[in-house]
């Protein structure tokens, strides 16, 4: 009985992770609070992991000239990240050094102890076929949260959360914003790619996000994939000081999980975290090549699932090792989704219309 009623009460978190939330607030501020009270505990557990309250103190510069500029080019994102912190029970300060994942890179010294999380995208142009794949790999246990967000006078989003932190999203101007952690080695003092990455998912257009994905007060940058409705498709890959701007050109397979592809000279990771990730990508293009340019949905689900050498579906139940805790199938030219909690081998998708 004690085995069932475990069973079950898992089977029931699982459910509720594999649905959609739905928030409606009058103002930004308003959704971020109804987000994290919605997260529950999993926002302050993230913050203790990262242990915010020691970097607020170690990195007091970065802290002050971050919000200062936040506050400017991103304040949607920073009044989201405010209401989160405020739902959770976080103060203004650990909320930011939460969303300022460039503290964690410069607090860590030696490089090749930086952990494996990330993901990978498989991105196939030919035609009318446009289609997107993203799997987003944490420590096991952790947990994501599906949004739809309608804020007045706003775009309705639609959003996932990981931990307290956005982590892919659309809207309703027909934009997707999926994409990789990269981690620079000229990181710096600035504008948190996760500010510029959630100011982003307000844009009107592919220009509009570009502008600040590629903004020069940026601390850093993620390797940004963002889409439209008529399926036009960048790559923005960025670090601090340098950017790189790839067109998804006609009957194109292209692939990027977490480190540097076109500027290799900005790499940062080292060891397995960087072996690891070139690994990944090759797989993830192996099985793309071998798919073609006329994969379907199912196809796209089989490539996320893969298992073995560069697998895009990583198990573990080890709090030390990593694992894919959610996953998308991104129709841009459809204006829908496929979104699947857990492993993509096991999940059950669902599709979403924008």
């Amino acid at each position: 009985m004690k085995q069932f009623l475990t069973e079950w009460r898992k089977y029931l978190a699982e459910e509720k992770n594999n649905s959609i939330k739905e928030i409606k607030a009058e103002s930004v501020y308003d959704a971020g609070v109804s987000i994290g009270e919605a997260l529950g505990k999993q926002t302050v557990e993230a913050a203790k992991l990262a242990k915010v309250d020691k970097l607020i103190k170690q990195f007091p510069d970065w802290m002050k000239e971050g919000k200062k500029l936040s506050k400017q080019i991103t304040p949607n994102a920073y009044d989201l990240a405010l209401g989160v912190g405020k739902g959770a029970g976080l103060t203004e300060e650990q909320v930011f050094a939460l969303w300022y994942e460039e503290l964690v890179y410069a607090d860590q010294k030696d490089k090749s102890k930086l952990k494996d999380t990330g993901c990978t995208d498989v991105v196939i142009k030919s035609g009318d076929n446009v289609i997107i794949g993203h799997t987003n790999d944490f420590t096991p246990g952790d947990n994501s949260r599906l949004f739809k967000i309608q804020i007045k006078d706003k775009p309705t989003l639609y959003m996932v959360f990981t931990m307290g932190c956005p982590s892919i999203g659309l809207n309703s101007h027909g934009m997707v914003f999926s994409g990789n952690q990269i981690d620079a080695n000229d990181t710096r003092s600035g504008i948190p790619r996760m500010m510029l990455y959630m100011e982003g998912v307000f844009s009107k257009n592919i220009e509009q996000a570009k502008k600040l994905f590629f903004h020069k007060d940026r601390a850093s940058s993620f390797n940004n994939i963002v889409a439209d409705e008529k399926g036009f498709i960048k790559t923005l890959e960025a670090s601090a000081t340098a950017k790189k701007e790839i067109n998804h050109k006609e009957d194109s397979i292209e692939a990027h999980s977490n480190h540097f592809v076109w500027l290799k000279d900005k790499e940062g990771r080292e060891d397995k975290s960087y072996t690891d990730s070139v690994k990944r990508l090759e797989r993830a293009y192996e099985d793309a090549e071998k798919k073609g340019h006329d994969m379907n949905v199912d196809d796209m689900k089989e490539i996320l699932s893969s298992h073995g050498e560069g697998g895009l579906c990583r198990h573990s139940k080890d709090k030390s090792g990593t694992a894919t805790i959610f996953s998308v199938i991104f129709l841009p030219k459809e204006r829908k989704f496929y979104y699947g909690h857990g492993y993509p081998c096991k999940t059950e998708y669902f599709e979403v219309k924008y």
